[in-house]
């Protein structure tokens, strides 16, 4: 098959929405293979940094005792601790352990007041990262799994959803459970001395279910979220 069907491919076949960032990812990565082959030089580097940026996020959540009610996301922080590892100019790999934010509303209608529930998550990610060129910016994209946590919890319930009769976790605290999924991004490396700047968009498709099948009517209950990052590396 020829690189210009399997962009076509990746750009147009129909699909779920968060699969956007998957597709994107892999249009990059057909596009840099050519550019990979000339940058095997050996360049041994190592940095470390710290980063941070907001994320739009939401638990893709099906309940067979509310399947009518709209599930919307939130917006919260994700901040954390990096290390940068390459051992040419082209491919390397980063550690990170961050901090995040994520959660999911729900709505009965538009003129009914939002149920909310707010996560607080610690993440720890190992990416693979393709960065093109040798020049002051460069463009790279990584992915990777991530591994999450469960911190803590909080929400919001309106009078709406606590005068419910059925079975229902409002005013409960659900029992989440570690998960994992794929972590995927792409952006600019900025190189500035021993300074690097890193500026990115970045998605998260997680793969496993928070809420074990069947809690609460719960069947399934997989993180989503994409968002913006900066982070600032110091090499040594």
């Amino acid at each position: 098959m020829s690189i210009a069907k399997v962009c076509f491919y990746v750009l147009f076949q129909q699909g779920e929405h968060y699969l956007c960032f998957v597709r994107i990812f892999l249009l990059l990565s057909i596009l840099c293979c050519g550019q990979l082959a000339a940058q095997q030089d050996s360049l041994t580097t190592l940095a470390f940094g710290v980063g941070g940026g907001f994320f739009g996020s939401q638990i893709e959540l099906t309940n067979t005792l509310r399947p009518e009610y709209t599930i919307q996301p939130v917006e919260g922080i994700h901040l954390g601790a990096s290390v940068r590892y390459f051992n040419n100019r082209a491919v390397g790999f980063i550690g990170e352990l961050n901090y995040t934010q994520a959660g999911w509303q729900e709505q009965i209608s538009e003129d009914l007041p939002v149920y909310r529930r707010d996560i607080d998550f610690i993440d720890l990610q190992i990416l693979t990262q393709v960065a093109i060129g040798r020049k002051l910016i460069r463009p790279m994209v990584q992915a990777g799994p991530y591994f999450s946590l469960p911190l803590s919890q909080s929400e919001i319930v309106p009078d709406t959803f606590a005068m419910l009769d059925e079975e229902n976790y409002y005013g409960e605290e659900l029992p989440f459970r570690p998960n994992y999924g794929l972590a995927i991004s792409g952006g600019f490396y900025l190189q500035v001395g021993p300074i690097g700047i890193q500026l990115e968009g970045r998605g998260f498709l997680g793969v496993s279910d928070l809420v074990r099948s069947g809690s609460f009517g719960v069947t399934t209950s997989r993180r989503r979220g994409v968002g913006g990052k900066v982070t600032v590396f110091y090499e040594l």
